[in-house]
């Protein structure tokens, strides 16, 4: 079943929230990362959905990445074990103030607008 353009819009947006939550650099997994030398300021997630594929990625440089791939991937266990615990209302709201802010920035920026009408 091909996506419509505003499934696409809603799918990025949730995931987008979730990833927001999961590491963002105010969070405290980023900020842990960080104090301990694992990540540096390049760290990132996002994800990409399109009529047909879709992925999150989660990237950056690390002096221990296989360390680091452990401790990303225990921290998507645990959101997934136990997600309504671990993200609460608040926490939704904060992040989705976080990526609609991203998004109304975005359109300042002529390629940015144009990468999100191809996408579509």
């Amino acid at each position: 079943m091909p996506c419509e353009g505003a499934y696409i819009l809603k799918k990025q947006a949730e995931h987008e929230i979730i990833l927001e939550k999961l590491f963002s650099r105010s969070g405290k997994f980023y900020n842990d990362l960080y104090s301990q030398g694992l990540i540096n300021d390049k760290f990132s997630a996002g994800y990409e959905c399109s009529n047909t594929f879709a992925f999150a990625d989660v990237s950056g440089e690390s002096r221990d990445p296989d360390r680091l791939f452990g401790l990303v991937t225990a921290e998507l266990e645990a959101y997934a074990a136990d997600f309504d615990a671990m993200f609460t209302q608040e926490d939704f709201e904060a992040c989705k103030r976080v990526v609609y802010a991203g998004c109304v920035k975005s359109w300042q920026s002529s390629d940015d607008i144009a990468n999100g009408f191809m996408d579509l």
